[in-house]
């Protein structure tokens, strides 16, 4: 929590935080409107809001990433 504030405060545009599910480090935000862009569920991505050129999807502002992200695929099973 302490690594991501300080990121934020130097002005970092992406920081992430890993491994603390319910953290909102744990997605990537646009820089410029704030909405999630990237939104994480434990190890797998389970939102994109980019366009196919990898703009954000409310505001339009270009997020560098490299490739595309795309929802990971999970199925969740139910033990009894």
């Amino acid at each position: 929590d302490r690594a991501y504030t300080m990121a934020k405060e130097a002005g970092v545009l992406y920081p992430y935080v890993g491994n603390i599910p319910g953290h909102p480090g744990f997605h990537t935000y646009c820089p410029s409107c704030g909405n999630p862009v990237i939104r994480r569920f434990q190890y797998g991505v389970y939102e994109v809001k980019l366009t196919e050129d990898n703009k954000c999807m409310y505001c339009k502002t270009p997020i560098p990433i490299t490739g595309s992200a795309q929802a990971t695929k999970r199925s969740f099973k139910l033990f009894i």
